[in-house]
């Protein structure tokens, strides 16, 4: 039994080429937007808790553009995201008047964020 050949093939290799470089080039990105938040707007916290954007630009600085798709570099800068995250979680609270008010509001948020975020 002869096998028809599928119309079009499973991958095309050009597509995931350039998806692939425009997730490297949003990865790039992201990281350089990371350092300028914890430069400026997250800088006092940035300084009490001793992290070092600068050393953090340098290496994305060195990084050759295909890098920022492996799996260890992209897994790297989502946690420096998840840090600016829970930086300006941190500033919100202090800045609340009702700690209770704000518990009740974060987990909501969390939660709509959750089901909007599973697979």
């Amino acid at each position: 039994m002869k096998r028809k050949p599928l119309p079009l093939p499973l991958f095309d290799d050009a597509a995931l080429a350039a998806l692939q470089g425009r997730f490297r080039a949003s990865m790039r990105g992201l990281l350089f937007d990371l350092c300028n938040e914890l430069t400026g707007r997250y800088r006092d916290q940035t300084r009490f808790l001793h992290l070092a954007p600068d050393y953090f630009r340098a290496v994305g600085q060195a990084l050759k553009p295909e890098r920022f798709s492996h799996w260890k570099v992209v897994g790297w800068i989502e946690e420096l995201n998840d840090l600016v995250y829970f930086l300006d979680v941190q500033r919100q609270l202090n800045k609340e008047r009702s700690r209770s008010g704000f518990a009740e509001s974060f987990l909501a948020a969390c939660d709509e964020q959750f089901y909007e975020h599973t697979y």
